[in-house]
């Protein structure tokens, strides 16, 4: 069972987010770290930039996941994409600041 510290924030909001990726959007964007490993998931508009910039081992495409979230579930949600990307990376814990959403990691919970 692997476990991932994980941070869904925005790196102008949060200051470890930046530390950990050294790449700064003003919008939420997902961080998680497994296995030694630093990952960023972007949207379309970020991932090139998050690339070139972002210091990490690798940066995934939030779109991919997002069609495969809705694939499964047509009014799919964040904690369905969440699922998809953990899925892939064998992660059942995870590890997140005090500053996250309550209500993310509540639904995070409830959904295994």
């Amino acid at each position: 069972m692997a476990e991932a510290k994980f941070i869904y924030d925005s790196a102008e909001r949060n200051a470890d987010l930046y530390y950990s990726t050294h790449f700064a959007a003003p919008d939420p964007f997902i961080y998680f770290e497994s296995r030694g490993k630093k990952y960023l998931v972007l949207s379309d508009l970020e991932i090139d930039r998050g690339k070139k910039v972002a210091r990490v081992n690798r940066v995934l495409s939030l779109s991919s996941y997002v069609k495969r979230a809705e694939k499964k579930r047509k009014n799919f949600t964040m904690v369905d994409v969440l699922k998809e990307i953990f899925s892939d990376h064998k992660i059942k814990k995870l590890v997140v600041p005090q500053t996250t959403s309550f209500n993310l990691a509540d639904a995070l919970r409830r959904n295994g």
